[in-house]
């Protein structure tokens, strides 16, 4: 499997290392949030607001970068994946067609999509249980 071999390893290991900067702003979002609903200053829901903004952004900048060094040692899969982004337009069904594709035609592959998929829920889990936990340790401080 190519996440796990010594050039996917970076990968892997890259996309954890990531992760941090989305639990700081997500706990800033909810620290911020909290404090707007106590004060209601406009200068606390702009930071709240910027910091979502930039959780959000930042998870999915670290998520494509995963997909994309997941499966880039894969021609046959890149070119497929071009082919149907010029043939269909809705992405659901782009989705499915590469579904499709990799089960018939690298089935080990498939495997290790749905372990990189199982990485990003888990990772998903882990920054929201984390945020959570930082911001109520920062609301139970200063509030």
């Amino acid at each position: 499997m190519y996440l796990l071999s010594a050039a996917g390893r970076g990968v892997f290991l890259g996309f954890l290392r990531n992760l941090t900067p989305q639990v700081l702003f997500l706990a800033l979002f909810g620290y911020f949030a909290a404090r707007f609903a106590v004060h209601e200053q406009v200068a606390d829901l702009l930071v709240s607001g910027f910091s979502l903004l930039v959780a959000i952004l930042a998870f999915w900048a670290n998520v494509e970068e995963l997909f994309a060094g997941a499966f880039s040692q894969t021609a046959a899969i890149n070119a497929h994946l071009e082919e149907v982004k010029r043939q269909e337009r809705r992405i659901p069904t782009r989705i499915w067609r590469m579904i499709k594709f990799i089960a018939t035609k690298k089935p080990v592959t498939l495997l290790e999509l749905l372990l990189v998929l199982l990485f990003v829920y888990a990772a998903i889990i882990a920054i929201l249980t984390v945020a959570l936990q930082t911001t109520v340790s920062m609301l139970e401080k200063h509030l």
